[in-house]
């Protein structure tokens, strides 16, 4: 295998691993650190797509991440302060 294949696999691995716990704490939203913790991994997956010109997958993935953990981090003062 090529050098830059293996690269690619790598990274694809990476990526994979990174979005596979980004998930789960998109799902556990603990008490707002989970929706955080999703939310800065699905940007920083995201960055990883688009630094390998897209060659990788997992662009789909990231974004529900990012977005699950922003509404998670939105919603986490009214659910622990508010009434």
């Amino acid at each position: 295998m090529q050098p830059v294949q293996q690269q690619l696999i790598d990274l694809q691995v990476k990526v994979s691993k990174i979005l596979g716990l980004a998930f789960i704490f998109s799902i556990v939203w603990v008490a707002g650190i989970g929706s955080c913790a999703a939310f800065l991994l699905g940007v920083y997956a995201l960055r990883l797509i688009k630094g390998s010109s897209e060659k990788i997958a997992g662009v789909g993935m990231a974004w529900w991440c990012i977005i699950a953990g922003a509404i998670g981090t939105a919603i986490m003062p009214f659910i622990l302060f508010g009434k």
